[in-house]
């Protein structure tokens, strides 16, 4: 849990989502995609 954490921050940091108290937005799906593709 702690890694995933990190890893939601790292991306927010980036501007790629948006952590909120209900959930997460995706502000760059393009970059998502791209980081899925590359950790599969």
């Amino acid at each position: 849990r702690q890694r995933v954490n990190q890893e939601l921050k790292a991306m927010e940091r980036e501007e790629i989502i948006r952590i909120e108290p209900g959930g997460l937005v995706v502000l760059e799906r393009a970059a998502l995609m791209r980081i899925s593709e590359a950790d599969a």
